[in-house]
């Protein structure tokens, strides 16, 4: 009985250690196919969250009527279904989800009615502006198939005074007088006129031509740069927006230190004698004062000889 137990013994420790192997490695095995699973599991996960929330979103509703800028915006793509990031009087912001290059494509159409003013149109990008200079820009993400619409208020700048300046007065006044008065001096003039369409920047510059500044030209579609008789220099600048920089700069008169040393020299040599002219003058009056003496020594030998005849 004893060696039937001891052989027992034997024989559970001789199997222990390879199943305990087997189960070291299969427990590895189940781990790593675990942990490659998880991340599977999780994208899974997170995708339908994501899908639920967004066809959540999808069907949230958007009355363009209740919004602050709303009614800048015809309508919206996609049955007026979007999500709304920011309401306010200041701007307008819209998620639009589901929008094929197509729809976005009409949906800038849709919009040129009313936003036709300095219009830029790029690759995923439309920007213009309305009559009352409100701006409207749409961002198209074709991969994500979503097109974002922004609606932004003009800035509301107070009525300007046009400056009484000596540079104010060589330009003319412009029709608009909603903007930012600058530097006013002497020297220098700066605006910013607002409310301001290209038609007007352009009859601008034909009114500054005629008001002398035409000298040393250069014209371009949003700018002006010339120059007046009195070499006053005029820069007009076109922005989008609607606005219109001025700036009038006058000329500064620059006196070399060639000039100074030129009129010194001048003086100096009205007032000082050539140095020839002094040489030829102290020669001729040695020469005369040489003949006096050899008058003086002629004489008198004669007068001596002529007494002593007369002893």
């Amino acid at each position: 009985m004893e060696e039937n137990n001891v052989q027992t013994k034997l024989h559970e420790k001789k199997w222990f250690l390879p199943v305990l192997f087997v189960v070291i490695i299969l427990s590895n095995i189940i781990g790593v196919a675990i942990m490659m699973a998880m991340p599977m599991f999780t994208f899974k996960m997170g995708g339908a969250l994501m899908s639920k929330t967004t066809s959540s979103e999808k069907a949230e509703k958007i009355n363009l009527k209740e919004l602050k800028l709303g009614s800048k915006l015809g309508r919206l793509p996609k049955g007026n279904k979007g999500q709304i990031s920011s309401n306010n009087e200041k701007e307008l912001i819209l998620n639009i989800p589901n929008i094929t290059p197509k729809d976005y494509e009409e949906y800038i159409k849709q919009c040129r009615k009313n936003f036709n003013i300095d219009e830029r149109l790029v690759s995923g990008s439309f920007e213009a502006y309305d009559k009352d200079n409100y701006r409207l820009m749409l961002e198209y993400y074709e991969q994500r198939k979503t097109l974002k619409i922004y609606v932004i208020s003009p800035r509301k700048n107070p009525e300007i005074k046009w400056p009484n300046t000596e540079l104010a007065k060589t330009i003319p006044e412009i029709k608009s007088k909603s903007g930012i008065v600058g530097r006013t001096n002497q020297k220098e003039l700066q605006l910013t006129i607002q409310n301001t369409t290209k038609a007007d920047f352009a009859e601008y510059i034909e009114r500054c031509k005629a008001a002398g500044y035409n000298l040393n030209s250069d014209q371009k579609e949003d700018s002006y740069f010339a120059k007046d008789a009195q070499g006053n220099t005029l820069s007009l600048k076109y922005r989008s927006g609607r606005e219109m920089s001025i700036i009038v700069i006058k000329r500064t008169a620059i006196t070399s230190s060639n000039n100074k040393e030129n009129q010194v020299n001048k003086v100096s040599t009205n007032n000082a004698v050539a140095p020839n002219d002094a040489t030829n003058s102290t020669t001729n009056n040695t020469i005369s004062n040489s003949a006096n003496n050899n008058n003086i020594n002629k004489s008198i030998p004669n007068n001596i000889v002529k007494q002593e005849n007369n002893l």
